[in-house]
């Protein structure tokens, strides 16, 4: 049980005059959190889609009412500038919020687990998740529609992972929540919203994943 001290402070009607109490001893319940890895495999290719710094510059200077410079990217360009990296350069990447919201977002399909107590007793520790490959990505092109007027077609060159796994770093309070309920959780969020673009959640079939089981060998 901690203790934690708090200084209690009086004072007169007229303001004039304060007079320190002895301190308040306050007694905190202990606060156990625990750490442990949710290993998925995934079911469909995983398609990656980052806004690299070009991009995010681009975006900006629109913004700011900035003349729009007419340049295009290669496929080539288009393809290496959608790859996420860990900082280490160890490997490929995924957003680690990626997940997080992945399993909150599968909450509408869990019964008595709402996205707002989800989201507060669990987290996926990190900013990045390693993607585990044994194949390196190839280049998925397609048609997509920009939006603005005239909607105008234009061809996306994407990076596709498959087949592709990951292993889910995840602190947790297990007062709140179990282990097994957070797998859980996971287990729906790889079939009914998955990750990266063209995912279930978004009306597509890519970035589905399934909680490693001894099955899976």
């Amino acid at each position: 049980m901690a203790t934690k001290h708090a200084t209690k402070t009086d004072v007169t009607t007229n303001g004039s005059a304060i007079t320190a109490t002895p301190p308040l001893r306050i007694a905190l319940p202990q606060f156990k959190l625990e750490r442990f890895l949710v290993p998925i495999v995934g079911d469909s290719p995983l398609l990656m889609h980052n806004f690299s710094a070009k991009t995010q510059g681009q975006i900006k200077r629109k913004h700011e009412g900035e003349p729009r410079e007419k340049k295009f990217s290669s496929p080539q360009e288009q393809f290496e500038d959608a790859k996420y990296y860990m900082p280490d350069g160890s490997g490929y990447a995924m957003p680690a919020i990626a997940f997080k919201k992945a399993a909150v977002s599968a909450c509408s399909f869990v019964k008595d687990v709402t996205k707002v107590v989800a989201r507060g007793m669990f987290h996926v520790d990190g900013q990045w998740v390693k993607i585990n490959h044994e194949k390196e990505p190839v280049m998925r092109t397609d048609p997509v529609r920009l939006s603005g007027p005239g909607n105008t077609a234009d061809l996306r060159h994407r990076p596709e992972f498959w087949p592709w796994s990951a292993e889910i770093p995840v602190t947790y309070n297990p007062s709140a929540v179990s282990a097994e309920q957070i797998c859980y959780l996971f287990q729906w969020a790889g079939f009914s919203v998955g990750i990266g673009d063209w995912r279930t959640q978004k009306d597509g079939t890519f970035g589905r994943f399934h909680v490693k089981t001894d099955a899976d060998g």
